[in-house]
């Protein structure tokens, strides 16, 4: 039962803003993705010459998460958000994107004690949560920085006292695992997002229509 707080106008608001945040099973391939790339890589037992496999697991991910864009878009439409909005996911994604890539550089080419790329997911759904209370609070918002802080944890697990905790799981390498767990966190979170998304929008909102 939604807090007395938590008013019909506030709760429009918040959906309206956070429209396609919300729609949780678009993360589900991007999970699945990084967790099976990772399976893969962690078999390989030297330079791998065989692509076959990441290949099919990409191909299959893209048409599945064309698949879930068409249903939303279906059964839900497209919320207009405004500029601002507009504005503040396409600046968060550019400095998304450049952070991680640069994470990646820092991690193969330095031996830091805890896994920088992990940090910056983590800082991913650090910025998601701060962005969704901005509007209001709700059951759902809490997974979020869950989510943010089980990634956070897991890349300073050496630090922690944890050293090559990877190992002991049958991980060949810490960036292997924290992207598993990413990618199930991913997946976790996106379902719970999709449940919340679906609850929370009024029944007239829900057309039905098949992908």
């Amino acid at each position: 039962m939604e807090p007395s707080s938590f008013s019909e106008i506030e709760k429009t608001r918040f959906l309206a803003a956070n429209f396609s945040r919300l729609q949780g099973l678009r993360a589900v391939p991007i999970g699945l993705l990084a967790f099976l790339i990772s399976l893969w890589a962690n078999v390989q037992t030297g330079p791998a010459t065989n692509f076959i496999f990441p290949i099919i697991i990409g191909l299959f991910c893209l048409v599945l998460l064309t698949l879930i864009d068409r249903y939303y878009r279906r059964t839900f439409g497209v919320a207009k958000t405004s500029a601002q909005i507009r504005r503040t996911d396409w600046i968060m994604s550019v400095i998304g994107v450049i952070t991680a890539l640069a994470a990646v550089w820092l991690d193969n080419s330095t031996h830091l004690p805890f896994s920088l790329v992990g940090l910056v997911l983590a800082a991913a759904f650090l910025g998601d949560y701060f962005i969704m209370v901005h509007y209001s609070h709700y059951w759902y918002t809490p997974i979020t920085l869950l989510a943010a802080l089980i990634i956070a944890i897991t890349s300073i697990l050496p630090v922690l006292g944890m050293d090559e905790w990877w190992h002991q799981i049958g991980i060949k390498a810490e960036t292997l695992g924290v992207f598993m767990v990413t990618g199930i966190v991913f997946m976790i979170s996106g379902f719970i997002s999709h449940f919340y998304f679906i609850r929370a929008l009024p029944k007239e909102a829900h057309r039905d229509q098949p992908i």
